[in-house]
C-alpha cells in the first residue's frame, strides 16, 4: 500500500517541520511578530520547499506549477481533515490525543498516497 519511497517522503515532512518552527520561533522572538504572521510565514516557506524536495528527491519529478497547485490542494485537504476531526472531538469531549493521532499517523499515509496517485502521477 504505502510505497518503498514513504521513508524519504516522512523524513522530508519531519524536516519541514522543523523548518516551520525556526521560522515561527526566529519571527516571533527576533522580529516581534505575532504568532498568526510566524505560523503563516512558516508554513508558506516549508511548504514550498516541501514541495521542491518532493519533486526532486523523494518522487523524481519535473517541476511543475500544476503539480505545485495539486501539491497544495492536497494540503489544504488534510488541513480540512485534521480541522474536521478537531471539531468533531470537541464536540464529543473526545482527547485531544485523539486529533493528534490523525495528524501524526492518518493523515501522513492518507499525504503521501494522494501526493503519489494525484500530484506526482
Amino acid at each position: 500500500m504505502v510505497g518503498s519511497n514513504f521513508p524519504k517522503f516522512a523524513l522530508v515532512g519531519v524536516f519541514n517541520t522543523l523548518i516551520h518552527f525556526l521560522i515561527l520561533a526566529f519571527s516571533t522572538r527576533h522580529l516581534g511578530a505575532d504568532q498568526l504572521f510566524g505560523n503563516v510565514a512558516g508554513y508558506l516557506c516549508a511548504s514550498t520547499l516541501s514541495f521542491f524536495i518532493n519533486s526532486t528527491w523523494v518522487f523524481r519529478k519535473e517541476l511543475s506549477f500544476m503539480r505545485f497547485i495539486r501539491f497544495h490542494k492536497v494540503g489544504a485537504l488534510g488541513l480540512f481533515v485534521s480541522a474536521t476531526v478537531g471539531f468533531l472531538a470537541d464536540s464529543y469531549r473526545l482527547h485531544y490525543g485523539v486529533t493528534m493521532l490523525v495528524s501524526i499517523v492518518a493523515l501522513p499515509v492518507a499525504s503521501y498516497l494522494l501526493h503519489r496517485r494525484f500530484t506526482f502521477k
